[in-house]
């Protein structure tokens, strides 16, 4: 940046000079707008006697600030200036923020700018062949049908011709048979159960707000922070976007609200997983039969969930055993 700066002032024959950081900040700035675009920052601010922080994210705040600058050296004049200075370093800061992704310098964990734009991936500048074809490895790689019908946009298949399968997975989902279903009958609570179709996870990565929520939920959880947890997973569902979390992170989100004996807030979120009928279902009905019986004292309702569990014989393993033996033993105990 200095030598960007220097050279052409003494070339020119200019008695001016430059110095300080800010040119080289700008450049960081940039870069960190183009490495972690949706992280935030705390910000300050002092106006007349009100002041107070607020957030924002790092790439709303680098731009206003690259933007403040040009509009300075339009109203004033392209002269080397200060503005021009920090003009100079964003320039400086965008080619090699893009050069160090590219050669892989720098691990962002798939949260840079071209990593959550697919469409800047088509440029070759930006996107080397070798990030597509790993991108591509990775994707085949981890491929699994069940996460993948209920991936969110961080998990979502690497291509389109992966996201057909899990269409056509999903639209294929057979239903256990008959006889491998528990009945309300049985219990007194009437018909037969149904098992539910699964109902795959809607892509909610175009909202501007899904991808920093889900992002900082995760992170809350990662961290046993049921508290850091909550305000995120309360904006997800003001706005509506719970229906796009994946039933892992919902149900890593129960287990710390449990932890904590806030039961009353894990039913609506078991509800959902349950109501998807995806591969956490049966862990969710479960969960709600013991809170039902175990906490609210709702007999009825604890054998109602219960009863919802179902596994397909070809499918049965030591684990589902003993899922179905703790469920008839809860069963049990709502009869009595």
């Amino acid at each position: 940046d200095g030598a960007a700066v220097q050279l052409p002032m003494f070339l020119l024959g200019s008695e001016g000079m430059a110095l300080g950081a800010s040119g080289v900040i700008f450049a960081l700035m940039v870069m960190a707008m183009l490495w972690a675009p949706e992280n935030e920052m705390d910000c300050f601010y002092f106006i007349v006697f009100t002041f107070g922080t607020f957030e924002v994210r790092i790439v709303k705040l680098g731009a206003a600030f690259v933007m403040l600058q040009i509009l300075f050296l339009v109203l004033y004049g392209f002269s080397m200036s200060s503005e021009m200075l920090h003009v100079i370093g964003a320039a400086i800061g965008l080619p090699v923020g893009i050069w160090m992704l590219r050669q892989n310098l720098v691990d962002c964990e798939g949260w840079d700018v071209i990593s959550r734009n697919e469409w800047l991936q088509g440029f070759g500048i930006l996107w080397s062949p070798e990030q597509r074809r790993r991108l591509q490895k990775k994707g085949d790689d981890h491929y699994d049908p069940v996460t993948a019908a209920l991936a969110t946009s961080n998990t979502a298949p690497a291509n389109k011709n992966i996201a057909a399968m899990t269409g056509t997975l999903a639209a294929r989902t057979k239903k256990p048979a008959p006889d491998s279903m528990p009945t309300k009958r049985a219990f007194g609570l009437g018909k037969k159960a149904s098992s539910p179709a699964l109902v795959a996870v809607p892509d909610l990565s175009a909202h501007p707000e899904f991808n920093r929520l889900t992002f900082l939920l995760r992170q809350a959880i990662a961290s046993s922070s049921a508290g850091s947890a909550q305000p995120h997973y309360g904006r997800l569902e003001s706005l509506n976007l719970t229906r796009g979390v994946s039933d892992q992170v919902l149900m890593s989100y129960v287990g710390l609200l449990a932890r904590e004996k806030r039961y009353a807030e894990t039913l609506p979120i078991l509800n959902r997983v349950a109501a998807r009928g995806g591969d956490a279902s049966n862990q969710a009905r479960l969960r709600i039969g013991q809170i039902e019986l175990k906490v609210n004292h709702d007999s009825k309702a604890a054998a109602i969930a219960l009863a919802e569990i179902h596994v397909d014989p070809k499918l049965m393993t030591e684990e589902n055993r003993k899922l179905l033996a703790i469920r008839d033993s809860l069963l049990a105990q709502t009869t009595v």
